[in-house]
């Protein structure tokens, strides 16, 4: 349900009017459906710069006629800017006389923006401006700026076979549930979505259910129109592949066959996605040689963590 601070993909998808628009996000929705979660700010700008607070005013108490003895509390400046991400999709017209054209038009729509997803579901956990000046840093880049806290080493604890999960299964889920408890403690408000790995996904069910005692820690539950897992009574969402047809948080996330999962805090205040405006989708044009119409496609988005305990990653578990 859309609130202030919680409009999704698929709230500004009711308020779309533009059929093909609203076919090419319903597309987006399918191929990467843990979008729908991230609240998304729109700024109607590239770029901007804010204020965030990071630290509380202390205060204290006194005696009669005796001052208080409070320490003032601090802010930082932050700066955001956005990435362009987007596709021209080039439509033989000759295809459009034919019978099934039209069916054939929205294959290779439908194919374009498939893509476009699964780079932009890539990007979020592993977008590295420093790599790719053009993309937007993801989750993995955006951990290295907020406390270290927020960042739980399980030190290579070993879960890649069904006997090492059974022996270390306790000291995983503990360590989920300390990550959750880091991300209450520091927002006061209760996480709302693991993101896992495919792979780490099934070794957390597993961990879960492997005993009498945790067993119920791991449920399937409704979701508006899907199915979910939850841990904890929070949803795990998987991340699902990229364009190469790896998986995104693949075993190797970290790097050295260690993976990460990523517990956050959703909202406008909190993790969320920014966004210029709604992704925008241009009308066909018809191009030079007569035989081709290009359609454009486009999203100016970045992700942005704006309290700093809004998100924390648990690293650090080798799953291979």
């Amino acid at each position: 349900m859309a609130t202030a601070d919680r409009v999704t993909l698929a709230d500004l998808l009711k308020r779309q009017n533009q059929p093909l628009a609203k076919g090419i996000v319903q597309a987006f929705l399918k191929q990467a459906p843990f979008f729908d979660r991230i609240p998304v700010v729109t700024t109607g700008m590239l770029s901007g710069k804010g204020r965030r607070r990071t630290s509380l005013p202390t205060l204290g108490n006194r005696l009669i006629n005796e001052d208080f003895t409070t320490v003032v509390s601090h802010t930082e400046q932050y700066q955001w800017a956005l990435s362009l991400y987007g596709a021209y999709i080039d439509i033989d017209t000759e295809i459009l006389s034919e019978p099934g054209g039209m069916e054939e038009q929205k294959e290779q729509i439908t194919a374009a923006t498939d893509g476009l997803a699964q780079q932009i579901a890539n990007d979020l956990f592993n977008g590295d401006s420093a790599t790719n000046p053009k993309a937007f840093d993801g989750l993995k880049v955006l951990m290295s700026t907020v406390p270290s806290r927020m960042t739980i080493d399980a030190a290579g604890l070993d879960l890649d076979d069904a006997a090492a999960i059974v022996s270390n299964s306790r000291v995983a889920l503990n360590l989920v549930r300390t990550g959750i408890q880091r991300v209450q403690q520091g927002t006061g408000g209760k996480p709302d979505v693991i993101f896992a790995g495919d792979d780490m996904l099934l070794v957390l069910s597993q961990a879960a259910m492997g005993n009498a005692t945790t067993s119920g820690w791991w449920s399937n539950q409704k979701d508006q129109d899907r199915n979910v897992e939850t841990l904890f009574g929070i949803p795990v969402e998987a991340t699902g592949f990229n364009n190469a047809q790896t998986q995104i948080l693949a075993a190797d996330h970290d790097g050295s066959a260690r993976t990460s999962i990523y517990i956050c805090r959703l909202g406008a205040e909190y993790f969320h996605l920014k966004q210029k405006a709604s992704l925008s989708v241009g009308k066909p044009k018809e191009m030079d040689d007569l035989v081709t119409d290009r359609l454009k496609i486009e999203w100016a988005l970045a992700p942005y963590i704006k309290n700093d305990f809004a998100v924390c990653r648990v690293k650090g578990f080798d799953i291979t």
